[in-house]
């Protein structure tokens, strides 16, 4: 957060009993601690649902360093857990069946075709994570997991019987549970380290120092809040000043240039609405493709009752008849059939469509398309 003299258009001043000011862009996630049914609840919010009487969990840095600190924990937390070094010098091996899986089958492509002749079904997005070390290891359960670990290994040459492979296959599944209870406690000890009076007890006492984590954190209640709403003055609100604007607050979703574009052509009428697909990006559908506590039915649900449709892909017909689905990024190419839908007439200043793929390296969002209809037949 910023202390600031004079707040900007579409600002949240953020006024605490200790004193502090701070201004957050409305639409800028701040974790915050509400009062509640359970007093240790930790949620990322936009600053414009924030109310008086939130706790606000701040850091020494300056900005929105939220994921940063979770990344600090984990980090402090993973390498002061014995059991945790102890999976995790299993869990390595999967990486050596990785990498001579690729060599030995001559590329990445090669293995994605050769373990969906083994009956693995992985995208090509997936083996390329494994390829280049960025995933813990595979599958989600721990039959899955082994599954997948063993016909690696064996195309890699260097297991024959999967009974070879059971130790790092559990070590995975370990870690990845690790993972989730160490999600859920971070938010207890984050709250914990940031209140002077409480103290940290119980099993999640022993992997991280009060010590350090109360250096990292403190805890601000809010008093005031004060908005002071987008006035476009001698600047008209624009689609494509929505888009930017999102862009610059946002470390969820991206756009290329060519969205930017076709935001800039586009002359749809209702500007809210399509804000609001900006919202649904940002929240519900980042944590429906980052794997968060919501599903498909969920997010499809609350877009709906805003009036916007997902759509999970094109159709095979209108995708074989137009380049306009299938574009390149960072060298390779991607489908951009999934999209937001308002309206279904053709007319421009009725109609809208929002088209963007999940990024798995990134972990973003990556919007491809902001604005009219793209075409669904050969002309």
């Amino acid at each position: 957060p910023q202390v600031v003299s004079e707040p900007n258009d579409d600002d949240v001043v953020v006024l605490t009993e200790e004193g502090q000011r701070y201004s957050y862009h409305r639409r800028q996630r701040v974790y915050a601690l509400r009062e509640g049914e359970n007093n240790d609840d930790l949620k990322r919010v936009p600053a414009e649902d924030l109310i008086e009487g939130d706790t606000l969990v701040l850091t020494d840095d300056s900005g929105d360093d939220g994921q940063a600190l979770l990344d600090v924990l984990i980090q402090y937390a993973s390498k002061n857990t014995e059991s945790y070094s102890r999976y995790q010098m299993f869990a390595d091996q999967w990486e050596s069946y990785i990498t001579h899986a690729v060599s030995s089958q001559g590329g990445v492509h090669a293995l994605h075709k050769a373990l969906a002749g083994e009956g693995v079904k992985v995208d090509l997005l997936t083996v390329r994570a494994w390829a280049r070390h960025a995933r813990i290891g595979p599958g989600r359960g721990t039959s899955e997991t082994a599954e997948y670990v063993f016909v690696v290994a064996k195309l890699a040459g260097m297991a024959k019987k999967p009974a070879e492979v059971t130790p790092v296959a559990q070590a995975i599944s370990k870690i990845r549970s690790f993972h989730q209870s160490l999600g859920k406690d971070l938010r207890k000890l984050i709250v914990n380290g940031g209140a002077p009076n409480r103290e940290i007890v119980g099993k999640a006492a022993s992997l991280i120092d009060q010590d350090i984590l109360a250096d990292l954190v403190h805890l601000e209640t809010i008093e005031r809040l004060i908005l002071f709403p987008h006035t476009p003055g001698g600047n008209q609100k624009t689609l494509f000043s929505i888009l930017d604007v999102h862009l610059d607050i946002s470390d969820r979703v991206k756009a290329t240039s060519r969205a930017l574009k076709s935001a800039e052509n586009s002359n749809f009428a209702n500007l809210d609405k399509a804000e609001k697909c900006l919202s649904l990006l940002e929240n519900e559908f980042y944590a429906l493709f980052a794997g968060g506590d919501i599903g498909l039915h969920d997010a499809k649900r609350i877009a709906h009752r805003a009036g916007i449709t997902y759509v999970p892909h094109i159709s095979r017909v209108t995708q074989g008849q137009h380049g306009a689905y299938s574009v390149t990024y960072k060298g390779r190419t991607v489908d951009i059939g999934k999209h937001l839908r308002i309206g279904s007439s053709f007319d421009p200043e009725l109609c809208f469509r929002l088209h963007f793929h999940w990024d798995p390296e990134d972990r973003q969002i990556v919007i491809h398309h902001f604005g009219r209809h793209l075409p669904t037949r050969k002309k």
